[in-house]
């Protein structure tokens, strides 16, 4: 499938700075510009050349994350008529409207669910309304027919108010979309948010049993 050929091949990376959410566990917090800034600009845009790297098989555009700079990249992405396949990294905080925006743009969302329906999201990185705005433009992309990957990370502590919702969701609601349930947490923070330790045995056991769930090619 077109994800699987054009994720395990060479990508040219494209990190635009700035994110609107604030996890108190990122630790890619160096793409976080000064002063609160989420987006990009432009002016940021302007002198780069994908070109220059042929050997890429696709333009990878995370972050950050890209969102916050739709507009700027989407000028980019036309500026430079670039034919390879374009993936979208994305923690799917957008609204719908901006999310139909990606059509004829990426031909694979990667998305990030990150947190449940509970509080989670609101205490470790900022939006009190993260899961109703993430799962509507979750589902926008699956009714649009965009190819759809979708990770989670489980967080320690956090399988039952957060990753068991997550899979019950994603089976419930976009089965066509390729899951990825990841055990890969690591407390780069120092443990804000109670978040100081790996998975444990039971959680990993728990969540490689979630991953039996989903259909082969997902």
């Amino acid at each position: 499938t077109l994800f699987r050929s054009v994720l395990g091949r060479p990508g040219l990376a494209l990190r635009p700075r700035g994110c609107g959410l604030r996890c108190s566990f990122c630790y890619a917090d160096d793409l976080l510009p000064p002063g609160g800034a989420s987006h990009l600009t432009g002016r940021d845009t302007a002198p780069f050349d994908p070109a220059a790297w042929p050997a890429a098989v696709h333009l990878h555009i995370l972050g950050g994350n890209p969102d916050e700079s739709l507009p700027w990249i989407l000028d980019a992405l036309a500026a430079w008529e670039d034919p390879r396949p374009v993936v979208w990294n994305t923690h799917a905080y957008v609204t719908p409207e901006a999310a139909r925006l990606l059509v004829g743009v990426a031909d694979v969302v990667l998305a990030d669910l990150k947190f449940g329906p509970g509080d989670c999201a609101r205490r470790i990185a900022g939006p009190p309304d993260y899961w109703a705005v993430a799962t509507a433009a979750l589902r926008c992309w699956a009714d649009l027919g965009l190819t759809l990957l979708v990770r989670h990370v489980a967080l320690p502590g956090h399988l039952d108010c957060c990753s068991a919702p997550v899979v019950d969701w994603l089976r419930a609601e976009v089965p066509q979309a390729h899951v990825e349930l990841l055990a890969q947490f690591e407390p780069w923070s120092g443990g804000r948010d109670g978040l100081d330790r790996r998975l444990s045995d039971d959680e990993l056991a728990r969540l490689a049993a979630w991953r039996g769930q989903f259909d082969e090619h997902s």
